[in-house]
């Protein structure tokens, strides 16, 4: 009996140990946001809960996430960092945090 608790013992420490390689897996998916500044035009996506799309003239689209113009048609550059460690609702375009933003003609 006491060798069969003492089996069980060892086999449940073994599985609440922390991981050595557990910890390196999560240091490593930490990705340094660059920051970047992108030209384009705003558009209201219509999906619920009022998400905006930025139409870079880059070709791509960019869901903005922080504080900027929610006005649909308005022409921006926006500085920011490309979020890569967020999942969003709205799901529009690659996640874009805005850091600033002016008006462009």
């Amino acid at each position: 009996m006491i060798k069969q608790f003492c089996c069980l013992l060892v086999l449940c420490s073994c599985l609440w140990w922390p991981v050595p390689s557990v910890a390196l897996a999560q240091a490593s998916a930490v990705i340094a946001a660059e920051q970047t500044t992108i030209v384009g035009t705003i558009k209201a996506t219509g999906v619920e809960g009022g998400c905006y799309q930025l139409q870079g003239d880059d070709g791509q689209r960019y869901e903005l996430i922080g504080k900027f113009p929610k006005r649909d048609g308005f022409r921006v550059q926006v500085k920011g960092t490309l979020a890569q460690d967020v999942m969003t609702i709205c799901q529009v375009g690659q996640p874009l945090r805005v850091k600033s933003w002016r008006p462009v003609k």
